[in-house]
């Protein structure tokens, strides 16, 4: 098997030149949602307008932003600067196509049939997108199923981690990270002010607590403690006040540095469950994996695209 066939159980839900899933975002997890459906042979893109600040750039396909190309976990990113190279690559399938241009550029030439939106952006409100496209799928916090989505994938650690809500809201943000190693969020920097980001080091160095790991402006960031940086924002990219910039992994851990990370891989099983039960033809449908933890409740179905079923599911953890 090459580095880009699907896997042997591909899905292959949709046809050359068909509809397509546009992934919002560029992140660990918008990566992993987008890695996951390019690999159940979904024709899947991700979308992504502006420089990146991305700290986990090796967990994710953010570097093709800037590089033109990434690799995640043997499928490849290629950044598309022209919509002509979309179709090519949708149909071919050598790669996950990035586009950069403006979002309502790449709706008006070709609109997608199911949007998700993964940019996870803690500060900022989702806009509405349900009705913009046949199946709208919101991850995280801010947004609500039923009335700016059609559904939201469960983002929060927990049980309901990857689980598909229909209707109402994700568990709001809890403030504080997983502890790696006994350190929590004094593991991280966040950017005082806004500015460029700047930084000589890459991911992977070893740092000593104190070292000028990057500056914003003329503002120095120093590792908060001794340990291997995970984490890194591309240097040169505009960053905002707040914008977490560094991760130091503290010294004597053994943590995943690269790669999908288990809880971005959750979540984007629960993104291909949610197209599966909407867009899959009931006559191709898989049983339920008995490993997801979940339970589901059929609903009345709806009209959707042309060749695609909208028989749709609610979904809670198993109890």
């Amino acid at each position: 098997m090459s580095r880009l066939e699907p896997s042997p159980d591909s899905l292959a839900l949709q046809p050359a030149g068909g509809p397509f899933v546009l992934v919002r975002g560029v992140g660990e997890i918008a990566s992993a949602v987008a890695h996951a459906l390019f690999r159940a042979g979904v024709a899947v893109a991700m979308h992504e307008a502006s420089a990146p600040t991305s700290c986990r750039r090796r967990m994710s396909f953010a570097d093709a932003f800037f590089d033109g190309t990434a690799w995640l976990e043997e499928v490849r990113a290629w950044r598309v600067d022209n919509l002509a190279q979309l179709s090519r690559l949708l149909d071919t399938r050598e790669a996950v196509p990035l586009l950069t241009m403006d979002f309502e550029t790449v709706l008006a030439a070709r609109r997608p049939g199911v949007l998700v939106d993964a940019r996870m952006r803690k500060r900022a409100l989702p806009e509405p997108q349900r009705g913009i496209v046949p199946l709208s799928i919101g991850i995280g916090p801010g947004f609500v199923a039923g009335a700016t989505v059609d559904a939201v994938i469960e983002s929060a650690w927990g049980d309901g981690l990857g689980s598909i809500l229909w209707q109402g809201m994700a568990e709001p943000y809890g403030g504080e990270p997983q502890r790696v190693g006994g350190c929590g969020r004094e593991r991280f920097v966040y950017t005082p002010h806004g500015g460029l980001f700047r930084s000589p080091c890459h991911v992977g160095d070893l740092v000593q607590a104190g070292d000028v790991i990057a500056y914003v402006g003329d503002t120095a960031l120093r590792a908060p403690l001794t340990g291997r940086l995970r984490g890194l924002t591309r240097s040169g990219v505009p960053v905002q006040p707040g914008a977490k910039v560094i991760e130091v992994i503290p010294a004597g851990v053994e943590v995943q540095m690269s790669g999908l990370g288990w809880r971005p891989k959750r979540i984007a099983q629960g993104v291909l469950r949610a197209i599966e039960r909407v867009h899959l033809p009931r006559a191709a449908r898989a049983a339920p994996d008995k490993a997801s933890a979940v339970t589901a409740t059929a609903v009345p179905t709806s009209t959707g695209p042309k060749g695609w079923s909208s028989a749709r599911a609610n979904e809670k953890p198993a109890t």
